[in-house]
């Protein structure tokens, strides 16, 4: 005769109650594990990836009133440093541009782009410019500009070629041998 073993119900709710915890932690797991990856996709893409084409031209006026096209600089190297005064990072990325700036010299151009036209005032500007010394040329971003190259974090650094285009961007603060190793490559 077959002999049966008697489980109480309680313990057979038990074990089923665990095997249920055990399975929505994997599938858990597995879901934050897919939108971990997902994200750094993104990340990647938004935040490395360059840009490359032809750079949008613009016409915007320096801190002194007078217009300033992108055009002006065909045959040199352009920086393009899209920022904001109340942008904490972008104050860190100054010493790397100045570094750039005397470096390169006449060689190339940096032009800070504020996106922030409302806050960022001439007199803040002039002030700001003051403040850090910045002897490069600022543009308040009175066109949107930063739509045209998509800028959608700042600072957001463009590197443009002699011939108008877009070689290099980075999203976020860009150390000077970066941006160095960069220029170098388009002044040879």
């Amino acid at each position: 005769m077959l002999k049966t073993t008697y489980i109480p119900t309680n313990i057979l709710v038990f074990h089923l109650h665990i095997f249920q915890i055990k399975l929505k932690t994997k599938k858990l797991t597995v879901l934050i594990v897919v939108l971990v990856l997902v994200g750094a996709t993104f990340a990647v893409a938004l935040f490395q990836s360059p840009k490359t084409g032809k750079a949008a031209p613009f016409k915007l006026k320096n801190l002194d009133g007078i217009e300033v096209s992108l055009e002006d600089f065909r045959g040199k190297v352009v920086v393009l440093d899209f920022m904001a005064t109340l942008c904490k990072p972008c104050i860190i990325q100054i010493p790397h541009l100045s570094k750039i700036h005397d470096k390169y010299g006449d060689k190339v151009v940096i032009l800070s782009i504020s996106v922030d036209p409302n806050t960022d005032t001439v007199e803040r500007l002039k002030l700001f410019a003051s403040t850090f010394n910045i002897t490069w040329t600022i543009l308040r971003d009175t066109a949107k500009t930063s739509y045209k190259y998509d800028v959608t974090a700042i600072p957001t650094i463009f590197v443009i070629d002699k011939e108008g285009y877009i070689k290099f961007k980075h999203v976020g603060v860009t150390e000077e041998s970066t941006l160095s190793k960069e220029i170098d490559s388009l002044l040879k």
